[in-house]
């Protein structure tokens, strides 16, 4: 659509997938958030799909916000898009089993500390492997602070891709648009 992009990522699988399906027309690289990549040059950063709140502990998540913020322009716009944990938390389904095309899947849901954590068995042809999916139980009014620290000002918060208004115990995402 004519938009300068780069894609950063901390996954070289996922980089060299996403290099591979641009076909060398976007700039990817392996990065860590949370160190800013380049200073002031990006009108709008993007973290979507709940790709925050995998750290351990909060300095981590600070780094990170603060590290997207540098990366901005002034007046620059970052988008995240996130789970809506409370709603995620009110109708968490502590375990389930699903099977797909012959494959078991046996899922396990809880929070603890601060963390919604999902493990996943997988069953297939007798062989067995496991999985872990952890991210923290973060609010708008975490996400508030964080961007604050960094400098940020939410605009608005949606509540889904259709750009509903947020709404804690019904929304599916949490989508908030902040400015520097």
């Amino acid at each position: 659509l004519g938009y300068h992009t780069t894609g950063i990522d901390l996954s070289e699988e996922s980089i060299k997938s996403a290099k591979e399906k641009s076909k060398g027309k976007i700039p990817f690289e392996v990065w860590d958030m949370r160190k800013c990549y380049k200073k002031q040059e990006f009108d709008v950063a993007l973290n979507l799909f709940t790709s925050f709140g995998y750290f351990e502990n909060n300095e981590d998540d600070l780094s990170a916000i603060k590290a997207i913020s540098d990366n901005l322009k002034e007046e620059g716009i970052l988008i995240i898009d996130f789970l809506n944990s409370k709603k995620v938390i009110d109708n968490l389904v502590k375990k389930e089993t699903k099977v797909i095309e012959g494959v078991q899947f046996n899922i396990s849901r809880k929070v603890e500390d601060g963390f919604i954590i999902k493990n996943i068995e997988v069953i297939h042809d007798g062989e067995k492997m496991s999985f872990q999916e952890k991210v923290k139980a973060l609010t708008k009014d975490d996400f508030s602070e964080l961007l604050t620290f960094a400098g940020l000002t939410i605009i608005n918060t949606f509540g889904n891709y259709r750009l509903d208004v947020f709404n804690q115990q019904t929304s599916d995402r949490l989508i908030i648009s902040a400015k520097k």
